[in-house]
Protein backbone atom coordinates (compact mmCIF):
# COMPACT_ATOMS: atom_id res chain seq x y z
CA UNK A 1 0.00 0.00 0.00
CA UNK A 2 1.36 3.37 -0.96
CA UNK A 3 1.86 5.79 1.90
CA UNK A 4 0.24 9.23 1.82
CA UNK A 5 2.85 11.91 1.33
CA UNK A 6 3.02 14.43 4.19
CA UNK A 7 1.72 17.82 3.07
CA UNK A 8 4.31 20.61 2.72
CA UNK A 9 1.99 23.15 1.15
CA UNK A 10 2.88 26.11 3.40
CA UNK A 11 6.62 25.65 2.87
CA UNK A 12 6.23 25.03 -0.90
CA UNK A 13 4.00 28.09 -1.26
CA UNK A 14 6.51 30.24 0.56
CA UNK A 15 9.34 28.93 -1.65
CA UNK A 16 7.38 29.50 -4.90
CA UNK A 17 6.45 33.08 -4.01
CA UNK A 18 9.80 33.80 -2.33
CA UNK A 19 7.83 35.27 0.57
CA UNK A 20 8.67 34.48 4.21
CA UNK A 21 6.27 32.39 6.26
CA UNK A 22 4.30 34.73 8.61
CA UNK A 23 4.07 32.07 11.31
CA UNK A 24 7.85 31.71 11.34
CA UNK A 25 8.28 35.51 11.52
CA UNK A 26 5.95 35.76 14.51
CA UNK A 27 7.78 32.96 16.29
CA UNK A 28 11.12 34.67 15.67
CA UNK A 29 9.81 38.02 16.94
CA UNK A 30 8.41 36.44 20.07
CA UNK A 31 11.65 34.62 20.75
CA UNK A 32 13.66 37.86 20.46
CA UNK A 33 11.59 39.68 23.08
CA UNK A 34 13.64 40.20 26.19
CA UNK A 35 11.95 38.61 29.21
CA UNK A 36 11.07 40.85 32.14
CA UNK A 37 13.14 39.98 35.24
CA UNK A 38 11.23 38.82 38.30
CA UNK A 39 12.17 41.95 40.23
CA UNK A 40 10.71 44.27 37.56
CA UNK A 41 7.26 45.06 36.19
CA UNK A 42 5.97 46.96 33.18
CA UNK A 43 4.22 50.19 34.19
CA UNK A 44 0.61 50.23 32.99
CA UNK A 45 0.83 53.96 32.39
CA UNK A 46 4.23 54.54 30.78
CA UNK A 47 5.08 51.00 29.57
CA UNK A 48 8.48 51.44 31.21
CA UNK A 49 10.21 48.90 33.39
CA UNK A 50 10.03 49.56 37.11
CA UNK A 51 11.58 47.84 40.09
CA UNK A 52 9.07 45.82 42.11
CA UNK A 53 8.52 47.57 45.44
CA UNK A 54 5.46 47.76 47.71
CA UNK A 55 4.98 51.41 46.67
CA UNK A 56 5.28 50.62 42.95
CA UNK A 57 2.70 47.84 43.29
CA UNK A 58 0.32 50.32 44.93
CA UNK A 59 0.85 52.82 42.11
CA UNK A 60 0.04 50.19 39.48
CA UNK A 61 -3.14 49.24 41.34
CA UNK A 62 -4.16 52.91 41.56
CA UNK A 63 -3.57 53.47 37.84
CA UNK A 64 -5.91 50.56 37.17
CA UNK A 65 -8.45 51.85 39.69
CA UNK A 66 -8.49 55.41 38.33
CA UNK A 67 -8.84 54.14 34.79
CA UNK A 68 -11.49 51.46 35.37
CA UNK A 69 -13.49 52.79 38.32
CA UNK A 70 -13.23 56.54 37.80
CA UNK A 71 -13.03 56.40 33.99
CA UNK A 72 -9.86 58.51 33.82
CA UNK A 73 -8.23 58.34 30.41
CA UNK A 74 -4.66 57.06 30.64
CA UNK A 75 -3.61 59.92 28.36
CA UNK A 76 -4.65 62.38 31.08
CA UNK A 77 -2.52 60.71 33.77
CA UNK A 78 1.10 61.48 34.61
CA UNK A 79 3.23 59.91 37.31
CA UNK A 80 6.03 61.02 39.62
CA UNK A 81 5.72 64.81 39.67
CA UNK A 82 7.37 66.98 42.33
CA UNK A 83 6.07 70.36 43.45
CA UNK A 84 7.98 73.06 45.28
CA UNK A 85 5.62 74.74 47.73
CA UNK A 86 5.89 77.01 50.74
CA UNK A 87 4.32 76.41 54.14
CA UNK A 88 4.23 78.41 57.33
CA UNK A 89 6.36 76.94 60.11
CA UNK A 90 4.64 77.86 63.38
CA UNK A 91 7.67 76.83 65.44
CA UNK A 92 10.10 79.03 63.51
CA UNK A 93 7.51 81.73 62.89
CA UNK A 94 8.26 81.97 59.18
CA UNK A 95 7.58 80.34 55.84
CA UNK A 96 9.66 77.40 54.69
CA UNK A 97 10.07 75.71 51.32
CA UNK A 98 8.87 72.11 50.95
CA UNK A 99 8.87 69.50 48.22
CA UNK A 100 5.73 67.44 47.77
CA UNK A 101 5.77 64.48 45.42
CA UNK A 102 2.66 63.15 43.74
CA UNK A 103 2.75 59.56 42.55
CA UNK A 104 -0.10 60.22 40.10
CA UNK A 105 -1.52 63.43 38.65
CA UNK A 106 -4.66 63.78 36.52
CA UNK A 107 -5.02 66.72 34.12
CA UNK A 108 -8.13 68.14 32.54
CA UNK A 109 -9.24 66.41 29.36
CA UNK A 110 -7.94 68.17 26.27
CA UNK A 111 -4.67 69.40 27.77
CA UNK A 112 -1.28 68.14 26.64
CA UNK A 113 2.32 69.26 26.37
CA UNK A 114 2.88 72.92 27.23
CA UNK A 115 -0.82 73.48 27.97
CA UNK A 116 -0.48 71.26 31.03
CA UNK A 117 0.10 73.59 33.94
CA UNK A 118 -0.58 73.34 37.65
CA UNK A 119 -3.87 75.15 37.01
CA UNK A 120 -5.07 72.22 34.85
CA UNK A 121 -4.58 69.57 37.53
CA UNK A 122 -7.85 68.08 38.85
CA UNK A 123 -6.67 65.03 40.84
CA UNK A 124 -3.49 64.12 42.73
CA UNK A 125 -2.55 60.90 44.49
CA UNK A 126 0.22 60.56 47.06
CA UNK A 127 1.62 57.13 47.95
CA UNK A 128 3.48 56.78 51.25
CA UNK A 129 5.71 53.92 52.29
CA UNK A 130 4.15 50.90 53.90
CA UNK A 131 3.55 51.46 57.58
CA UNK A 132 3.49 55.26 57.34
CA UNK A 133 0.83 56.62 59.66
CA UNK A 134 -1.68 59.18 58.32
CA UNK A 135 -0.71 61.48 61.21
CA UNK A 136 2.91 61.64 60.05
CA UNK A 137 3.69 65.34 59.61
CA UNK A 138 5.79 65.02 56.46
CA UNK A 139 4.63 61.80 54.81
CA UNK A 140 1.02 61.63 56.05
CA UNK A 141 -2.19 63.30 54.94
CA UNK A 142 -0.85 66.71 55.98
CA UNK A 143 1.47 66.57 52.96
CA UNK A 144 -1.49 66.00 50.66
CA UNK A 145 -3.41 68.88 52.24
CA UNK A 146 -0.41 71.17 51.70
CA UNK A 147 -0.19 70.15 48.06
CA UNK A 148 -3.92 70.63 47.49
CA UNK A 149 -3.80 74.09 49.06
CA UNK A 150 -0.88 75.06 46.80
CA UNK A 151 -2.55 73.76 43.62
CA UNK A 152 -5.86 75.40 44.53
CA UNK A 153 -4.10 78.76 44.69
CA UNK A 154 -2.96 78.26 41.09
CA UNK A 155 -6.55 78.03 39.86
CA UNK A 156 -8.06 81.28 38.61
CA UNK A 157 -11.62 79.98 38.59
CA UNK A 158 -13.87 80.84 41.53
CA UNK A 159 -15.08 77.23 41.58
CA UNK A 160 -12.23 74.88 42.46
CA UNK A 161 -12.38 71.35 41.04
CA UNK A 162 -9.47 69.75 42.85
CA UNK A 163 -9.35 66.47 44.77
CA UNK A 164 -6.65 64.25 46.17
CA UNK A 165 -6.04 60.84 47.70
CA UNK A 166 -3.41 59.57 50.12
CA UNK A 167 -2.59 55.94 50.78
CA UNK A 168 -0.01 53.75 52.48
CA UNK A 169 -1.42 50.60 50.90
CA UNK A 170 -3.71 49.86 53.84
CA UNK A 171 -5.42 53.19 54.49
CA UNK A 172 -6.95 55.33 51.75
CA UNK A 173 -7.98 58.92 52.54
CA UNK A 174 -9.71 61.40 50.22
CA UNK A 175 -9.63 65.20 50.42
CA UNK A 176 -10.80 68.16 48.41
CA UNK A 177 -9.67 71.78 48.25
CA UNK A 178 -12.27 74.53 48.15
CA UNK A 179 -12.61 78.27 48.59
CA UNK A 180 -14.47 79.28 51.73
CA UNK A 181 -17.28 81.58 50.51
CA UNK A 182 -17.16 83.64 53.72
CA UNK A 183 -13.53 84.71 53.63
CA UNK A 184 -12.31 83.35 50.25
CA UNK A 185 -9.54 81.39 52.01
CA UNK A 186 -8.42 78.05 50.56
CA UNK A 187 -9.40 75.18 52.83
CA UNK A 188 -9.39 71.38 52.68
CA UNK A 189 -11.83 68.80 53.98
CA UNK A 190 -11.79 65.02 54.20
CA UNK A 191 -14.20 62.97 52.11
CA UNK A 192 -15.16 59.32 51.92
CA UNK A 193 -14.49 59.33 48.16
CA UNK A 194 -13.92 61.75 45.34
CA UNK A 195 -16.06 62.03 42.20
CA UNK A 196 -15.00 60.90 38.76
CA UNK A 197 -13.95 63.70 36.39
CA UNK A 198 -17.38 63.62 34.75
CA UNK A 199 -19.21 63.72 38.12
CA UNK A 200 -19.95 66.47 40.60
CA UNK A 201 -19.42 66.35 44.35
CA UNK A 202 -23.17 66.57 44.91
CA UNK A 203 -23.68 63.36 42.94
CA UNK A 204 -21.87 61.43 45.66
CA UNK A 205 -24.89 62.13 47.88
CA UNK A 206 -27.34 60.71 45.31
CA UNK A 207 -27.72 56.93 45.47
CA UNK A 208 -29.41 56.87 42.06
CA UNK A 209 -26.88 59.04 40.25
CA UNK A 210 -25.82 56.20 37.95
CA UNK A 211 -24.98 52.48 37.99
CA UNK A 212 -22.49 51.62 40.70
CA UNK A 213 -18.81 51.39 39.82
CA UNK A 214 -17.25 48.06 38.96
CA UNK A 215 -14.46 47.90 41.51
CA UNK A 216 -11.04 46.49 40.76
CA UNK A 217 -9.80 43.50 42.72
CA UNK A 218 -7.29 45.47 44.79
CA UNK A 219 -9.87 48.15 45.54
CA UNK A 220 -12.25 45.55 46.96
CA UNK A 221 -9.53 43.85 48.97
CA UNK A 222 -8.50 47.20 50.46
CA UNK A 223 -12.12 48.01 51.41
CA UNK A 224 -12.73 44.59 52.94
CA UNK A 225 -9.47 44.68 54.89
CA UNK A 226 -10.22 48.16 56.23
CA UNK A 227 -13.69 47.11 57.37
CA UNK A 228 -12.38 43.88 58.93
CA UNK A 229 -9.59 45.70 60.78
CA UNK A 230 -12.07 48.24 62.14
CA UNK A 231 -14.34 45.50 63.49
CA UNK A 232 -11.38 43.61 64.91
CA UNK A 233 -9.63 46.60 66.49
CA UNK A 234 -12.41 49.03 67.38
CA UNK A 235 -15.27 46.68 68.17
CA UNK A 236 -13.21 44.16 70.16
CA UNK A 237 -14.22 41.29 67.89
CA UNK A 238 -12.13 38.17 67.50
CA UNK A 239 -10.92 37.30 64.03
CA UNK A 240 -13.62 34.73 63.24
CA UNK A 241 -16.44 36.89 64.61
CA UNK A 242 -15.18 39.94 62.70
CA UNK A 243 -15.10 37.84 59.53
CA UNK A 244 -18.72 36.71 59.87
CA UNK A 245 -19.86 40.22 60.79
CA UNK A 246 -18.15 41.55 57.67
CA UNK A 247 -19.84 38.84 55.62
CA UNK A 248 -23.22 39.91 57.02
CA UNK A 249 -22.51 43.53 56.10
CA UNK A 250 -21.58 42.55 52.54
CA UNK A 251 -24.77 40.51 52.20
CA UNK A 252 -26.93 43.38 53.49
CA UNK A 253 -25.24 45.84 51.14
CA UNK A 254 -25.71 43.60 48.10
CA UNK A 255 -29.37 43.01 49.01
CA UNK A 256 -29.91 46.74 49.48
CA UNK A 257 -28.45 47.51 46.06
CA UNK A 258 -30.35 44.74 44.27
CA UNK A 259 -33.64 45.97 45.68
CA UNK A 260 -32.77 49.57 44.69
CA UNK A 261 -33.76 50.77 48.17
CA UNK A 262 -30.34 52.20 48.99
CA UNK A 263 -31.25 52.36 52.69
CA UNK A 264 -27.58 52.44 53.60
CA UNK A 265 -25.66 55.01 51.58
CA UNK A 266 -22.31 56.50 52.48
CA UNK A 267 -22.25 60.08 51.29
CA UNK A 268 -19.22 62.24 50.64
CA UNK A 269 -18.58 62.84 54.35
CA UNK A 270 -21.07 60.80 56.33
CA UNK A 271 -23.44 57.87 56.30
CA UNK A 272 -26.90 58.71 54.98
CA UNK A 273 -29.53 56.31 56.25
CA UNK A 274 -32.99 56.39 54.81
CA UNK A 275 -35.88 54.93 56.77
CA UNK A 276 -37.83 52.26 54.97
CA UNK A 277 -41.41 51.15 55.37
CA UNK A 278 -40.46 49.05 58.39
CA UNK A 279 -38.82 52.03 60.10
CA UNK A 280 -35.15 51.07 59.70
Amino acid sequence: MARRKKSTAPQEAAEETNEPNEDLILDEEESTEEPVPEDEIICKLTQERRKVTPEETIIQDLVDQLHREYRVDLANMVRDLSFRISDYDETAGKKKSLTRRAALVVYKTGTSGETRTDENIIRVVMVAKKGTQPENKNQGVEGLKNLLSYLAQQQSSSVINLYGAWTNGDRLAFFRAFRNPRNQFIETEELTDFPAPDESLEELEDANRRPLRIATKESLLRAFKSAHDYLYGNQSMRGDRAFWQLLNLIFCKILDEQQSLRLFLWGRQRRIQKKGANGW
